[in-house]
């Protein structure tokens, strides 16, 4: 539900009139940055469904127990447990008609936080409209990583760890890069 990005670029001002040796080499790099924070995904706890009223629709959300856990963020492998204990849940049965069931989207992943930096320096050649282009980015430059989803379903054993990495997830990269325009 939320989300900010930031965008900026600053050109150093050293030596950026200077047409000299020390102007080429010192003058005119620029920095940028984007940062980008989110809110996590949310998802649903389940259980083995059961059709409580028997009009033909089955429920799959368990009844809970412990409504101070309810809108947790399960955002790390050694505490998603903690964050989403299997006591503060149990499965539905059929004597559960006006029985408090866990909402949908109730509970949150890890969210995103990630800033990428970037520097880069326009060379003039001594061709007329030559021009020769250094730059290095660097993607998730803090290596914050973002975990996957938590086992959600009551009917599996490593019900609320979290066993892998988000699918979106990209450690570090670093990437040089050169280009010459004529």
């Amino acid at each position: 539900p939320h989300r900010f990005t930031i965008y900026g670029t600053y050109r150093l001002p050293f030596f950026s009139g200077d047409k000299g040796l020390l102007g080429q080499a010192f003058g005119g790099w620029q920095f940028s940055a984007v940062a980008k924070l989110a809110k996590g995904t949310p998802f649903t706890v389940t259980t083995t469904a059961v059709d409580l009223n028997f009009d033909g629709f089955s429920e799959s959300r368990p009844v809970i127990l412990d409504p101070s856990i309810l809108g947790n963020s399960v955002n790390h492998p050694a505490t998603s447990r903690d964050a989403l204990p299997r006591s503060a849940f149990r499965a539905i049965s059929s004597t559960d008609f006006n029985a408090v069931l866990v909402g949908r989207n109730t509970f949150f992943l890890d969210g995103v936080k990630n800033v990428d930096f970037g520097i880069s320096k326009i060379f003039s050649m001594p061709w007329e409209g030559h021009k020769l282009t250094l730059r290095a980015d660097m993607f998730n430059a803090f290596n914050h990583v973002q975990y996957g989803v938590p086992s959600a379903s009551l009917a599996n054993t490593n019900f609320g760890a979290i066993t892998g990495v988000a699918t979106q997830y990209l450690p570090r990269n670093i990437q040089v890069s050169l280009r010459y325009q004529y």
